[in-house]
């Protein structure tokens, strides 16, 4: 069995269920940007990619006008939605685990990083991780943040693994050269057959397969 010692989680939909957070500062920037209201289902799309990608996709944004959107998403997130924003069961038990003993966590997410960071400071999270990496620009991938994260830590990339509930954490994983744990519960995965696709080391139904899985293949 495989051993690994450097933990590296997505955010959203893999650590914390953010959907009530993200859809919620959706509603606001409708309401501010005064833009057509678009099906729940469809809100729930935004929950892993990123802004610049969602935004003209699925409310027809223009170019020119994309920043000021994303600005007031951010705003309203920021200041009205963070708070709704709560940490999967046994999420910290395992981080906890992990630094207990003494090896590395660290999350990569396409979430802008400040509201990353807020996030976890929030679910009381953000002590435990030794690199936290987030777009920073509209045009970061999975693959760059995760490679990122990894240079940062210094560590090889047979020592990571990379857990996900989306096709850009699957993508960005193998693109950068480390194993992928696919998870089912997230919101990335909603097509089965979509994470069957992916080359994955482990696929984990939830939130508390990840203590088990860190407490088999801890090194």
């Amino acid at each position: 069995m495989k051993k690994y010692s450097v933990f590296l989680f997505d955010l959203d939909g893999t650590l914390v269920d953010s959907s009530k957070s993200i859809i919620k500062a959706l509603e606001l920037m409708e309401e501010k940007l005064h833009l057509q209201v678009i099906p729940l289902a469809t809100k729930k799309k935004f929950i892993g990619p990123s802004l610049a990608e969602s935004i003209p996709q699925y409310y027809g944004v223009a170019q020119e006008d994309l920043s000021h959107a994303i600005d007031v998403f951010r705003e309203v997130y920021k200041e009205k939605t963070t708070m709704m924003t709560v940490v999967y069961p046994y999420v910290e038990e395992t981080l906890m685990y992990i630094k207990q003993h003494n090896q590395t966590t660290g999350v990569a997410t396409l979430k802008y990083i400040h509201a990353a960071n807020e996030a976890m400071e929030h679910t009381n999270i953000l002590h435990y991780m030794d690199v936290v990496e987030g777009t920073t620009t509209e045009m970061s991938t999975k693959a760059e943040l995760i490679q990122n994260a990894i240079t940062k830590l210094g560590c090889e990339k047979e020592d990571v693994v990379f857990f996900g509930d989306s096709v850009y954490d699957g993508v960005g994983a193998k693109a950068v050269g480390v194993d992928f744990v696919g998870l089912s519960y997230g919101f990335g995965f909603a097509d089965k057959t979509t994470l069957d696709a992916m080359d994955c080391v482990q696929v984990l139904e939830k939130p508390e397969d990840l203590l088990s899985f860190v407490k088999e293949h801890l090194s």
